[in-house]
């Protein structure tokens, strides 16, 4: 309670918004940690778009029809997000995020957090020229000792009562009252506007080795949202909206290309659009970590490539499987799994490979009822898990239900296979009585047909998932890694 009304107090002297002058900013404690953190304060040098996803009725818009891209509902909803960060109603939950604006660096990464239907907007927030950030990304996306705060900052936060080791936890995490209290009086020392934070991407031609992160945004004074545009359907013909929507749909294009499973929110043939020179220029231009710009890079140096090998085979999987290459692909899923046993994409995609593919040498029931059985172990214990919101965990385990039916008639477990595509068909069910949308339906039907086969007694012919399971499986995907 202590810390709560300390938050409740600062907030009230110096939250962003209030009427007249604010009060000093108190100091963060006598900690080092401001000090500590200065050196990764940062100024954008240029304007940086970013991208939110987000429900129309969150914003206040109506669920279906048309809605004007600069609609003022959009700008309020942005305002009342940004300051969810610094709400005093704080509640500690060790391992989930803050509330607040996120926001990711190109529409790719952030369509992550968005859901399917016509009720979902593609929300672009600008970043001024001058926004000052916090660098709290590490030299790869992973947790290694050299990337923890000093030993002398960690003593005094523990002395303080918060346990945080690295600073992305400190300023992210809702871990403890105590990290909160310091976090906040430590950004109102450092007067920044956002957090720039360790975020999937996907690698585009055009930003070869770029780290573009996503930022949490802590100031709507110090964001341009007047310009902030909400697509909720395709882009008009002409104007610069529609030019900006055209570079939209192509940079999806490459992402696919590059292995991504995203789509945009409005219906477009993303998969035959060829991208053209003119946004190879709008990328460097507007994505962040693309154009070179010495904010963009971690320590002023540019971004080493993440060394791991299981992404690297990963995508090789994913292009062997858009070539129709079965053989290839089960050998990189395998390599996946020799060096992330645990990597849900490569059992799901290994066990329906080894459960259906028709080229020589890839079928194997017995390797893919052990791959998926695993996957419904892991999936299971995420859904119980789960610190994350939305309804991904139930998309996992349906997908590892319908991957372990497919796997049982392979290998001619008939009951087995009853068993789980039962499952499959009435979680299948569940939610579509929840959504009601297309692609649920299609998740029943495709369900239903694989239940009908296992009470036939007979095996799912196919080949990999993403050549007759595309829709769903991009839809379950987008829950999932996304990529």
């Amino acid at each position: 309670m202590r810390a709560v009304a300390f938050v409740a107090a600062l907030l009230t002297a110096v939250a962003p918004g209030t009427d007249g002058e604010a009060a000093p900013a108190p100091r963060s404690g006598g900690l080092s940690l401001a000090a500590e953190l200065a050196p990764r304060v940062r100024t954008l040098t240029r304007r940086v778009a970013t991208y939110h996803y987000t429900t129309r009725t969150k914003m206040g818009l109506p669920s279906e029809g048309a809605v004007a891209l600069d609609d003022p509902r959009v700008e309020e909803y942005l305002r009342e997000r940004s300051a969810l960060y610094w709400d005093p109603r704080f509640e500690p939950a060790p391992g989930h995020p803050i509330w607040g604006l996120y926001v990711a660096t190109d529409p790719v990464s952030s369509r992550v957090f968005g859901g399917f239907g016509e009720d979902w907007a593609l929300v672009r927030v600008t970043l001024p020229r001058g926004l000052r950030f916090l660098e709290v990304r590490t030299a790869d996306a992973a947790r290694r000792p050299e990337d923890r705060l000093p030993a002398a900052v960690r003593e005094e936060l523990a002395a303080a009562g918060c346990e945080a080791a690295y600073a992305a936890d400190l300023v992210i995490d809702r871990g403890s009252l105590a990290c909160r209290e310091v976090a906040l009086r430590t950004l109102l020392d450092l007067e920044v506007d956002a957090l720039l934070y360790d975020f999937k991407a996907v690698d585009y031609p055009a930003c070869d080795g770029s780290r573009n992160g996503a930022f949490l945004l802590l100031r709507a004074e110090a964001l341009e949202l007047p310009a902030a545009r909400a697509y909720t359907a395709p882009p008009p013909a002409d104007g610069p909206a529609a030019e900006e929507g055209r570079a939209i749909g192509e940079l999806f294009a490459r992402a696919r290309a590059a292995g991504s499973t995203q789509r945009p929110i409005w219906p477009a043939p993303d998969d035959q659009v060829a991208p053209s020179a003119a946004t190879e220029r709008w990328m460097r231009e507007t994505l962040f970590a693309c154009g070179g710009y010495a904010e963009d890079r971690l320590d002023g140096r540019p971004a080493a490539a993440p060394a791991d090998p299981a992404a690297a085979a990963e995508l090789r999987a994913l292009a062997a499987e858009r070539a129709g290459d079965d053989a290839a692909a089960a050998a990189a899923w395998e390599e996946v799994l020799r060096h992330d046993p645990d990597r849900v994409e490569a059992l799901y995609g290994l066990a329906w490979l080894r459960a259906t593919s028709p080229a020589p040498g890839v079928r194997d029931p017995e390797r893919a009822v052990e791959a998926a059985e695993w996957l419904v172990e892991l999936t299971h214990y995420m859904q119980r898990r789960s610190t994350v919101g939305f309804d991904w965990p139930r998309h996992l385990k349906l997908r590892a239900s319908w991957t372990v039916a497919v796997a049982y008639l392979a290998a001619g477990r008939w009951d087995r296979g009853v068993a789980y595509a039962t499952q499959a068909v009435e979680t299948a069910a569940a939610q579509h009585r929840a959504e009601g949308t297309p692609l649920s339906a299609r998740a029943v039907e495709r369900g239903g047909r694989i239940l009908a086969l296992a009470r036939a007694r007979k095996p799912y012919e196919a080949g990999g998932p993403g050549r007759d399971f595309e829709s769903f499986g991009d839809a379950l995907a987008a829950g999932t890694t996304g990529y």
